[in-house]
C-alpha cells in the first residue's frame, strides 16, 4: 500500500480529494472536520489500489494476518447479531446477499463516505470511495455492481 495512511490537514499529500457537498441544487465544499476527530472511524486515506490491496491480503492467510486471526475477524460472534441477521467480527459486518457471504465495512465523514465490500468465495472486491455527501450511496453503487456482476436483480429494500 502506496497511498494510504493516517490523515492530518498539515500532510501535503499529492491528489488530495477535496469533499463536496449539495445545497440549494449546487456542488459546495463540505463542513470542515479535523480528521484527527474521528481518528481510526474516519481519519484514514486511500486509494481504490491499496484497499484492494488490502482486501487481497486479507484473503490470504498468512500474508497479513495468521489463519488463526483471520477467523477471529470473520467469525459470528452471536452477541454481535444485529441488523436482519447480520453480525459483526473484528471490524467487518458478516452477512449474506445474493445468496452468498459478504464481508463489507462502510463510513464517511464531512464530503466523504466508503464502502468495500467481499464476496470471499467469488474472490471479489467492491470498492467505493465518494467525495460527495448529500446523495451518494456507495453501499448502493456496490450493490449495483454486485447485482450485475452476478447476473442477478437487487434484493428488495428491507
Amino acid at each position: 500500500m502506496e497511498n494510504s495512511g493516517y490523515d492530518n490537514q498539515s500532510l501535503i499529500l499529492k491528489n488530495r480529494a477535496s469533499g463536496y457537498a449539495v445545497h440549494d441544487g449546487r456542488a459546495v465544499n463540505a463542513e470542515f472536520g479535523d480528521m484527527s476527530v474521528p481518528f481510526a472511524a474516519g481519519g484514514i486515506y486511500s486509494t481504490v489500489e491499496d484497499l484492494y490491496r488490502w482486501s487481497e491480503a486479507l484473503a490470504t492467510p498468512g500474508r497479513l494476518l495468521s489463519a488463526q486471526s483471520l477467523q477471529r475477524m470473520f467469525g459470528i460472534y452471536p452477541e454481535t447479531t444485529a441488523f436482519g441477521g447480520q453480525n459483526y467480527g473484528y471490524g467487518v459486518v458478516i452477512a449474506h446477499r445474493f445468496d452468498r457471504l459478504l464481508y463489507y465495512h462502510g463510513g464517511g465523514w464531512y464530503g466523504f463516505s466508503s464502502v468495500m465490500q467481499r464476496y470471499p468465495k467469488e474472490h471479489l472486491s467492491i470498492i467505493v470511495l465518494s467525495n460527495l455527501e448529500d446523495g451518494t450511496h456507495p453501499w448502493d453503487a456496490a450493490d449495483r455492481i454486485a447485482a450485475d456482476w452476478f447476473g442477478e436483480p437487487l434484493p428488495a429494500a428491507k
